[in-house]
């Protein structure tokens, strides 16, 4: 999604872990609250100003909603579950972060990026660079050392927050740099899973190798990014000299062939069955009985207890803090 542009500090559970599924996203808000919190924000807006912005960063969320089901489904089932859960945890959410003090979004720029979203091919939503009418979105005014809370509160596009709720705006991290401790680098760059280090990013078709890796939706295979298989019982891995299979695309590599996937609710199994691996869905995880296999249980509430390191894990975009689920929205850094 588009919402690395907005993110926040702390660690990100692996959705293709036990968690089965995390990433991105907030209960529920009224334009009322959203109206308040921005005027506390910025009182140099006018109120018609505010509610402009507040109307366009909550299209946008529905914008990115749309998008991220139509080009990354199974992600929209980890995160969420359906895309009305995404736009009502999100609309808020979006409001909040693009009119913290220090943004310089208004109605104008917010727009511009969902009409840019709403007509992006996949290939486009899902690269590591962005969309070119949303990047802006990530430069704020604060310079480096200044307070942030988001991304997008900063000059640099990068709010070095660790695993902590508020940072200050630093450069983000060139090509061979170790990857900050959320595992951001600096635009088109992407961190090395194996190394920590971040590395340039190369496009389906584009040369790949020790230096360079491959962008969402691609395989490093003979030093070419492959994109990915979409077809179900077609030859996979590096074995057999074949990219990966699509993974937001219900699909899997079980044994060198492309495999389905599932995701299930409460109460379903989670992990490997029968051949066919399943997921648990948005506000689930699997709680393992064994290594490879569980069952869905949900998630903690906000102010529940959470733990990143095995779950329970909280429903994005709440974040584990201090041992406790809690709203980013929560959060202040000024």
């Amino acid at each position: 999604m588009q919402q690395a542009i907005i993110e926040l500090g702390g660690s990100t559970p692996d959705r293709y872990s036990s968690r089965a599924g995390t990433r991105h996203r907030l209960a529920a808000g009224t334009l009322a609250l959203g109206l308040a919190a921005v005027a506390a924000c910025r009182p140099e807006a006018s109120t018609d100003e505010r509610r402009a912005e507040i109307a366009a960063a909550e299209r946008l969320a529905d914008s990115d909603c749309r998008k991220y089901k139509e080009c990354m489904p199974v992600y929209l089932e980890l995160d969420y579950g359906a895309v009305e859960d995404c736009t009502e945890r999100m609309r808020p959410y979006f409001v909040w972060a693009y009119t913290l003090p220090g943004t310089l979004n208004d109605a104008d720029a917010l727009a511009s990026c969902q009409r840019a979203i709403d007509d992006a091919p996949c290939t486009e939503y899902r690269a590591a660079v962005g969309l070119a009418e949303c990047r802006g979105l990530a430069r704020g005014s604060r310079e480096n050392g200044e307070a942030c809370t988001v991304a997008g509160q900063c000059a640099s596009g990068l709010c070095d927050v660790g695993t902590e709720a508020c940072g200050v705006c630093a450069d983000p991290p060139g090509a061979g740099d170790p990857c900050t401790d959320a595992g951001r680098c600096g635009p088109g760059l992407g961190c090395a899973d194996d190394t920590g280090t971040c590395l340039a990013v190369g496009r389906t078709g584009e040369p790949c190798g020790a230096d360079t890796l491959c962008e969402d939706g691609a395989s490093c295979v003979d030093g070419e990014c492959l994109a990915w298989l979409t077809e179900a019982g077609a030859g996979c891995g590096a074995e057999a000299g074949q990219p990966e299979c699509d993974t937001a695309q219900y699909l899997w590599c079980n044994d060198g062939a492309c495999a389905t996937s599932l995701v299930n609710a409460v109460g379903e199994p989670c992990g490997l069955i029968a051949g066919t691996w399943s997921y648990c869905g948005g506000g689930t995880f699997c709680d393992h009985a064994e290594r490879y296999s569980g069952t869905c249980v949900a998630g903690p509430a906000l102010g529940e207890p959470c733990d990143d390191a095995g779950g329970p894990y909280c429903w994005w975009p709440e974040r584990c803090r201090n041992g406790t689920c809690s709203s980013p929205t929560e959060s202040s850094c000024d």
